[in-house]
């Protein structure tokens, strides 16, 4: 069956965020697998989905599941980084410490926001190691550790701050001192080893989600139909993308100039597309929502710049 074919019997579907989450435990043996492509399906769950928000939450799911599923148990979970607005160990005051003659640590902090708390069973959180030593506390590697949403010691509290995918719950998380276990910490540097490569994972399946929801949009509003089909010429970049994406699994700490022109290239036209139709209804919402897109243009240049080097280079 042709790609259009499924378009065309997707775009009559509607699906909620907790349609999306029931989809993606649906799809739990899928991500087991790191070589088996998602991105078809991934790009078929924007056309289906009845908001943007329900696209962005696909989006991200998968790109969480790519990376964290071995991990996760059938879990979903939502990647609690941001701390002072910034995703660098650097800036976090959130800490594990170890104690001495125990296999627990103890995690405190507080983080920015967490995305859909109530649609998820527990969070990774990114945080910098203290070992206890005989003078003082000396900050360490990040780490970055499971904790599930019901454990004592976790507060949400609602957060406005960020005005995209309304349809989102958004808090942000308090965490009192509160004991995780040695084998809820993910193996290795939190930040090399999982938000390097989640950040370039996450763009390429928001971007891919964003894509099918644009065509959706397009398809409801007087059924433009060139203009869905004008989108429709990445398909196979992406997919080509995507075979790239999961042949670096599960680090993913760099792309190639092929993958990062193709992932420019897709937001560019999404960006126009959007511009376009923007007194349309539906597009004027998007394009509020494209600023995800913006927010992430610094890190996927740079990304950009390094691959072109790589490229002369090599």
């Amino acid at each position: 069956m042709d790609v259009w074919t499924k378009i065309e019997q997707t775009v009559g579907q509607s699906k909620s965020i907790e349609d999306q989450t029931l989809w993606v435990k649906s799809l739990f043996s899928l991500f087991a697998n790191t070589q088996e492509c998602s991105f078809e399906q991934t790009f078929l769950a924007g056309v289906a989905s009845e908001s943007s928000s329900s696209a962005f939450w696909a989006g991200y799911q998968v790109a969480i599941q790519r990376l964290f599923g071995p991990q996760l148990k059938d879990e979903i979970a939502s990647f609690v980084v941001n701390e002072k607005k910034s995703f660098k160990p650097k800036n976090w005051s959130t800490s594990l410490v170890q104690t001495e003659g125990s296999d627990e640590l103890l995690l405190s902090g507080n983080k920015d926001f967490v995305t859909a708390v109530d649609q998820i069973d527990v969070l990774l959180i990114g945080a910098n190691t203290v070992e206890l030593s005989n003078e003082s506390n000396t900050v360490g590697h990040s780490k970055v550790c499971k904790l599930g949403v019901e454990v004592e010691g976790l507060s949400f509290f609602e957060f406005s701050g960020l005005p995209v995918f309304k349809e989102l719950k958004k808090s942000r998380v308090e965490i009192k001192t509160t004991e995780v276990h040695a084998d809820s910490i993910f193996v290795g540097d939190g930040y090399d080893n999982y938000i390097k490569p989640f950040r370039i994972i996450e763009d390429f399946y928001i971007t891919s989600v964003l894509l099918g929801y644009v065509i959706r949009l397009l398809l409801q509003s007087d059924n433009r139909v060139d203009d869905a089909f004008d989108l429709m010429v990445v398909i196979e970049d992406l997919k080509t993308s995507e075979k790239e994406l999961l042949v670096g699994m599960p680090q993913c700490k760099s792309s190639s100039l092929l993958f990062e022109t193709t992932l420019r290239n897709v937001s560019d036209l999404i960006l126009k597309t959007v511009q376009k139709h923007e007194s349309e209804e539906g597009f004027s919402n998007l394009r509020k929502d494209l600023m995800i897109l913006k927010i992430g243009e610094k890190a996927r240049s740079i990304r950009y710049d390094r691959a072109l080097k790589a490229s002369i280079e090599s």
